[in-house]
């Protein structure tokens, strides 16, 4: 098998692949890949380009948390990602395509999640065969919000929210309107407070 000028020996697997160590070359390298059937005396017309990049590593993903029915859009920052032919974003053993792709950032749909509260781990790959490190993710059940109390506000005083519901947890914010968000006081998995300072205008 030749790489450019390089010819390296490999291994026939079947009538129909080879199998073949690549040689050691530089970083965003792409090379000519042909095969011989004669020792190296000649090579096939027809070639394969066999590009050469940086193993891919993840250092961060955000948020690290979502709900269970999924399809919200996470973001795994680090280094050597590539938009080539066939990038992939891996849930646990689930695979999915990608929806961004630059150099030091990926950012990928989380599949849905039947599971409940469940830790997987997320991992990428510039091609489906070699991966990243892996970060964890976790589900938690998707959460419904029942009723609020007060339903309404006066304008100029403090506004305190008591919000009913079903599958509350630690860590979540509360957002009046688009003008103000607080983080949540989680009481149980089925009530929460919200504090928001005093509004302005109707």
């Amino acid at each position: 098998v030749s790489f450019n000028d390089t010819i390296v020996i490999g291994t026939a697997m079947n009538n129909a692949s080879v199998r073949v160590r690549a040689p050691l070359t530089v970083n965003g390298t792409a090379l000519i890949l042909r095969v011989s059937t004669d020792g190296g005396s000649t090579f096939s017309d027809s070639h394969a380009i066999f590009y050469v990049r940086e193993l891919p590593v993840i250092s961060a993903i955000v948020p690290f948390h979502g709900p269970a029915n999924g399809r919200n859009n996470i973001t795994l920052s680090g280094s050597g990602f590539a938009s080539s032919p066939s990038p992939l974003c891996k849930f646990g053993q689930e695979l999915v395509l990608p929806v961004f792709v630059q150099p030091d950032e990926v950012v990928c749909n989380a599949p849905r999640n039947d599971v409940g509260h469940k830790s997987i781990d997320v991992a990428f790959s510039n091609d489906g065969i070699d991966w990243t490190n892996s970060l964890s993710y976790n589900y938690f059940p998707a959460i419904d919000v029942i009723d609020i109390f007060p339903s309404s506000l006066t304008v100029g005083v403090d506004v305190s929210i008591r919000i009913s519901g079903v599958n509350f947890f630690d860590s979540l914010f509360c957002q009046l309107g688009q003008l103000s968000k607080a983080k949540a006081i989680v009481i149980d998995d089925k009530t929460m407070h919200c504090m928001f300072p005093p509004m302005t205008e109707p």
